[in-house]
This record gives C-alpha cells, sequence and structure tokens, in this order.
C-alpha cells in the first residue's frame, strides 16, 4: 500500500511539473496565434509539443548527470565572499546608476518614436519551426528548478532504470 501511495503522489507531482514547464507566454503567443491565423493547428502544436519535450528531456538528462549541492559547496565560500564585499556592492551601484542616466538622457532628447506602417503579417513559420520555439520554451528560470525537482523526485521514487524511464 505504501508504494502505490507512494507511486500515485510522485506521479501526481510529475504532471503538475509538466503543466508548468508547458505554462510559458512564448508558448501561449504562439498558440494563440495558430488559432487566430487559421492553419493547421495540430501539425505546428505536435511540432511545439515534440520541441518541448525534447528540451525537457535534455534537461532532464543534464541535471541527473551532475549532483548540483557539490557545485554549491565547492563555491561556498567564495560566493560568500563575493557577496559581502562592498567594493563589488559600489561598483555595481554606480554601474545601475550610470545607466539611469544614459537612459534618462536618451529619453529627454528623443521625444517621439518614429512609426512604421505595419504590412499584414503572413503566416510563414513552417511546422517544424515550431519545434524550435518549444524547445526555447525549456530555457528559463523557472524550467530550470522545475526539471531538477523532477530528476530529483524520478531518482529517488525507485532504483529500477526502466521504471524510472516509465516514470
Amino acid at each position: 500500500m505504501d508504494e502505490v501511495l507512494r507511486w500515485t503522489t510522485s506521479l501526481l507531482s510529475l504532471c503538475g511539473f509538466g503543466l508548468a514547464m508547458g505554462l510559458t507566454p512564448a508558448l501561449y503567443a504562439a498558440t494563440g496565434d495558430l488559432l487566430a491565423r487559421g492553419v493547421d493547428v495540430a501539425k505546428r502544436l505536435g511540432w511545439m509539443l515534440l520541441g518541448l519535450a525534447a528540451g525537457a528531456t535534455v534537461l532532464l538528462l543534464i541535471f541527473r548527470s551532475f549532483d548540483p549541492t557539490t557545485l554549491v559547496t565547492t563555491f561556498r565560500g567564495n560566493l560568500d565572499a563575493a557577496l559581502l564585499n562592498r567594493t563589488i556592492d559600489l561598483i555595481v551601484g554606480v554601474i545601475f546608476l550610470i545607466s539611469v542616466a544614459v537612459v534618462l538622457v536618451w529619453r529627454a532628447r528623443v521625444r517621439d518614436f518614429p512609426t512604421k506602417t505595419k504590412a499584414p503579417a503572413k503566416p510563414r513559420a513552417s511546422a517544424p519551426a515550431y519545434f524550435l520555439l518549444g524547445l526555447g520554451a525549456c530555457v528559463g528560470f523557472t524550467t530550470l528548478p522545475i526539471m531538477y525537482l523532477t530528476g530529483r523526485l524520478i531518482h529517488g521514487l525507485t532504483s529500477d532504470d526502466l521504471l524510472r524511464s516509465v516514470a
């Protein structure tokens, strides 16, 4: 009974992680664009999902090939020293203030932005181009922790490689 409960909760968590991987603004926009254009939706969505699955699998394999905790413990002392260094804080603060000044001066000089007439958009992207869109959706700040947690969950679920691949 404990084994069934562990597998059930793990698979439900994996479904939640899968939904979180697919909920990105880029994929929303591409799906909305597909539906608005009236092109072959099933084929393009299939390519996009294939790219998303391939990217997620690559991330999972990357995170299972090394343990990030050893990396953190290796650089822990150096990173803490760098984060607490006031000289670095001062340099970064000056860089940000200079950046703000440049943007404010530029904005004061350029009052009106030039406008271009837009041509009507044509559906130029082929179906395999959506594979790259799905693959690109796997790179981000939220997808990396999700895939790390997915790998940890699958690794802790069972020691059998066949059952891990099923999960």
